[in-house]
């Protein structure tokens, strides 16, 4: 099988598992559990290498009852992947009622928010890029977690907020998306924010590089509280 040949920061990669998605047969697992393992840090295509990560996280749902784990001592943010990894499956796990996933996946937010909520952003931001941002033909697999879980995201990205200079990520310090941490924290404030959110904002206002989208997102909340 091809993508059991493959690494998940192969251009072709993503394709292969798509194809292998669509045949939808539980032979495919294998090469699901590969390339959902953790995002290759040393890819040249980080984005490749995340949406790989999420079409075989998808893939292990259909056919696995549990998601699987990584039998070995984590790092932070390591440990942040796998948490992702674990809400991604349960949210995509076919047939599963709403309730049953929130409960599954209290324990992996609540990792993430006590433990490794420096660790937590950089993993949410490029998981909501690469949805939204895939191609097309992947689309149809996606369940956005941010949709289905507003009240955690909100926290985790008001935390993030406060400590962005403190943030981490799998990729390395010298990553060229780190500088988009702030713009993407304010962005999905400006999205999911609330009278709390404003007095986060509020104090970016002054800033050279979030200012003005800080001032953008605090407008567009107020305006959605009047609606409401």
């Amino acid at each position: 099988m091809a993508a059991l040949g493959g690494q998940s920061g192969d251009i072709m990669y993503g394709t292969i598992l798509v194809r292998l998605l669509k045949l939808d047969d539980p032979r495919s697992l294998p090469a699901f559990e590969k390339s959902s393992a953790l995002p290759n840090s040393e890819s040249f295509y980080t984005q490749g290498s995340v949406e790989s990560f999420l079409l075989g996280i998808v893939g292990i749902a259909r056919y696995a009852e549990s998601p699987p784990l990584l039998n070995r001592p984590l790092r932070d943010d390591e440990a942040a992947w796998q948490a992702y990894r674990e809400i991604l499956f349960w949210l995509h796990k076919p047939s599963l009622e709403e309730t049953s996933v929130r409960e599954n996946c209290a324990p992996c937010w609540h990792r993430l928010m006590q433990r490794f909520i420096r660790s937590a952003i950089d993993p949410l931001m490029r998981i909501v890029q690469a949805i939204g941002e895939g191609l097309s033909t992947r689309l149809e697999f996606y369940k956005d977690p941010v949709q289905f879980f507003p009240l955690e995201v909100k926290y985790v990205v008001e935390e993030g907020l406060t400590i962005r200079s403190e943030l981490t990520s799998l990729f390395g310090k010298e990553d060229i998306f780190r500088k988009d941490h702030g713009r993407f924290l304010v962005g999905i404030l400006e999205q999911l924010g609330d009278e709390t959110s404003i007095m986060a904002l509020e104090k970016l206002l002054d800033d050279s590089q979030l200012g003005t989208p800080a001032a953008r997102a605090i407008r567009v909340i107020r305006a959605r509280m009047v609606v409401r």
